[in-house]
């Protein structure tokens, strides 16, 4: 699952989207983008989410693996 935090950039700063392990094995992981993206993650289904760009002109795909390198 992936979570936000986007009113908590006080708190946590721009790394505000988090993996969430639901069977309780690894808790909350917070995900380093390689770019700055913005706004609430949206859920596409099979582990995959969308991310807009910070100027809000592109849209990312992102899953785990993708963020593994």
């Amino acid at each position: 699952m992936v979570a936000s935090t986007a009113d908590s950039d006080e708190d946590w700063g721009q790394t505000r989207h988090w993996l969430v392990d639901t069977t309780g094995t690894h808790g909350f992981l917070p995900i380093d983008y390689p770019m700055p993206v913005s706004g609430e993650p949206t859920a596409l289904g099979s582990g995959v989410w969308s991310t807009l760009s910070e100027a809000r002109d592109a849209l990312y795909v992102w899953g785990p693996r993708v963020l593994e390198g």
